[in-house]
């Protein structure tokens, strides 16, 4: 067997595992990993992956931070793992031998070296690819019925019911067509006076600006690989709602989704994004 060669979803079944330490003494579960099944993104389908021979590979999930403050790994295992979070024991070898989970393969780049590296895990049946935590329909349901005094408060309150209008008199109706042809009348007038006068030499129109082309060696990424890249970037103390904030923040300084989407923005809002926030330490 031999290391995973390429960047994806796939299913892992855990070999070996345990608790390590960090060089800056941070626990962290370590453990080997045996890809199972690979999710193929264009037929949405899963792959055996179990005789190919590259299936292998090491994961390091760091619990918690320097200020002793559970890290989101510590969420996604519990996800990934059944793990109640009670203690550390739980988290060796001998207590997850039969569970598979989800994992997302990326590169990590670490003083010029670049290395494949699972920075993402997820419970066995979790939407492949999903790193945005979202609620389900009840639960939005709840949240509407919650706060829908506030709701109707943005969006103006109960708009008052138009007036019904009043019957017009036959007379009233002939006067206001008669005024209605006459101010036709007038603007033909109008119309014809401009035309006998001599018109001045138009200027030219300016031509419109060229649209600027994207350079070939500009990095252009898309949403998704942003996002990644933001939620691979910050730092354990950073929360998900802090993250999916600063997230909202920038996408709406720069336009709206719609405009970065058109512009090709992404980069702008992953770089705009992790400038904002904690950047994790490098970690080996």
């Amino acid at each position: 067997m031999s290391q995973i060669n390429r960047t994806g979803t796939f299913r892992f079944q855990p070999i070996d595992a345990g608790i390590a330490t960090t060089k800056n003494g941070y626990p962290q579960w370590v453990a080997q990993l045996k890809a199972t099944e690979y999710y193929d993104v264009e037929t949405e389908q899963w792959i055996d992956w179990s005789e190919y021979d590259e299936n292998e590979i090491v994961c390091y999930m760091v619990l918690f931070d320097s200020n002793n403050k559970p890290t989101l790994n510590i969420t996604q295992l519990q996800k990934a793992l059944g793990w109640s979070g009670t203690s550390f024991e739980e988290l060796e070898y001998e207590h997850i031998a039969d569970v598979i989970f989800q994992g997302r393969v990326e590169e990590h780049t670490y003083e010029g070296t670049t290395s494949l590296r699972v920075n993402w895990v997820d419970a066995y049946d979790a939407e492949p690819g999903r790193t945005l935590q979202k609620l389900d329909v009840n639960e939005v349901k709840k949240l509407n019925a919650k706060f829908a005094t506030q709701l109707r408060e943005l969006s103006g309150g109960t708009k008052p019911q138009s007036v019904p209008a009043t019957k017009t008199s036959k007379e009233e109706v002939k006067a206001a067509k008669k005024e209605k042809l006459a101010e036709q009348a007038a603007r033909s007038k109008t119309a014809e006076d401009k035309v006998s006068q001599p018109k001045s030499r138009p200027t030219p129109p300016r031509l419109p600006p060229k649209k600027k082309a994207i350079s070939e060696e500009q990095e252009v990424i898309e949403k998704g690989q942003a996002w990644i890249d933001c939620c691979k970037m910050r730092s354990d103390s950073v929360s998900d709602k802090e993250l999916e904030n600063t997230w909202h923040d920038v996408v709406d300084s720069l336009g709206g989704e719609d405009a970065v989407e058109e512009n090709k923005l992404w980069k702008s809002v992953r770089d705009k994004v992790i400038s904002q926030i904690d950047v994790k330490p490098e970690q080996e």
